[in-house]
């Protein structure tokens, strides 16, 4: 549960604590505003769902619905903006090349 630092170079790279996780054959990321998303998105999942006993699949259909119900505000509540829409599979992806992640 605790926070984990987070830093986006350019729309194929993303520093997720010490990992660094390589976007660079997801193509159909287009702007590093999507790139944006899908760090705070796996923050927001690391935070809220991850410790949650259901699928992955349920899991990114959860967050997905959360985005589409609330905007992506929810995401980073107060955050100004500059977060593009994403698909779940893109972050499915994203979440993949996390090296250090532990699954059941």
């Amino acid at each position: 549960k605790r926070n984990v630092n987070v830093k986006v170079r350019g729309k194929e790279q993303i520093q997720f604590g010490k990992d660094e996780i390589d976007l660079s054959y997801i193509e159909q990321l287009v702007d590093e505003s999507q790139t944006r998303a899908i760090a705070q998105a796996l923050v927001y999942l690391k935070k809220h769902l991850l410790d949650e006993d259901r699928p992955l699949k349920n899991t990114l259909d959860k967050i997905t619905e959360t985005v589409n119900s609330n905007g992506l505000d929810e995401l980073i509540p107060g955050y100004p903006g500059d977060l593009a829409e994403f698909r779940w599979y893109e972050l499915a992806a994203a979440l993949n090349r996390v090296r250090t992640l532990k699954t059941n």
